[in-house]
């Protein structure tokens, strides 16, 4: 993730947090369309905004996001089904993309680093202690969440 993508990623997230409500009701809708789960997609939603609050600020200090993604996890609703780009992330991007005022593919290409970075970073914490596989791990998280954007959502 470069400097630009992380700018671009804070820019767009401020942009974004000015219409929460709006973005929520979009998540809602999208995860109201394509989830079978035993909890409420309201609550899906709410969940998601506030992870991604709370975790975009902390993506230029990989530590405070290590530690601030566990427990942010470990606040998640269903305790048999974790969140997955397949569905968490493509709601996302849709629902961005439809209430963002400076939604472009520029901001959606910074999304999609922010993405792929979370997503290798936690490859690699179930792996721990092995240490050197972080190309594997970023090439396995970018396949990840590339294959979950091919398809639109809600």
């Amino acid at each position: 993730m470069t400097p630009d993508d992380l700018t671009c990623v804070q820019r767009s997230w401020a942009a974004l947090r000015d219409r929460r409500l709006s973005l929520i009701a979009e998540l809602t809708v999208s995860f109201e369309s394509i989830l079978a789960s035993p909890i409420d997609a309201a609550s899906r939603a709410e969940w998601l905004c506030s992870a991604v609050e709370e975790l975009v600020e902390l993506l230029p200090a990989p530590s405070k996001l290590a530690e601030s993604a566990r427990a942010v996890g470990e606040r998640w609703p269903d305790p048999l089904v974790a969140p997955s780009y397949d569905i968490d992330g493509r709601a996302w991007m849709a629902a961005a993309s439809r209430c963002g005022p400076v939604w472009s593919e520029t901001v959606e290409a910074a999304w999609r680093q922010k993405m792929i970075r979370e997503a290798a970073y936690f490859r690699s914490q179930h792996r721990r202690p092995c240490y050197g596989k972080e190309l594997e791990d970023w090439l396995a998280a970018e396949k990840e969440v590339d294959e979950s954007q091919r398809y639109p959502s809600g």
